[in-house]
């Protein structure tokens, strides 16, 4: 399982109808060595935005559950990879109506 979260701050939050993780694979399946690229995708509706940061934090989580012989049961979660990372790190003014900001983790 992967999950992909960030943090957007600003003191507009009006004006951003849509902010987005689109990845390169869709299909969102990772194994072992593989780089995570894709971008971070915000709308406007009007006007502007200040962005004073963005981070990223991505959570790469394994999960076991199996039942053998005479009853024995297997259940447990692994965290195979946490990775943190600034994708904007000081005050941004952003009047587009579309901006991307492209990452790779690997």
């Amino acid at each position: 399982m992967l999950n992909v979260s960030s943090t957007v701050q600003s003191n507009t939050k009006d004006n951003l109808i849509e902010f987005m993780v689109e990845l390169v694979k869709h299909d969102g399946c990772y194994t072992p060595g593989d780089t995570l690229r894709g971008k971070f995708h915000l709308k406007l509706s009007e006007g502007s935005i200040d962005i004073t940061s963005l981070r990223a934090t991505l959570i790469g989580l394994g999960r076991v559950n199996a039942k053998g012989k005479r009853e024995e049961c297997l259940q447990k979660s692994l965290l195979y990879l946490r990775k943190e990372w600034t994708v904007i790190g000081s005050p941004v003014f952003i009047d587009e109506r579309e901006q991307c900001y492209n990452f790779e983790v690997g």
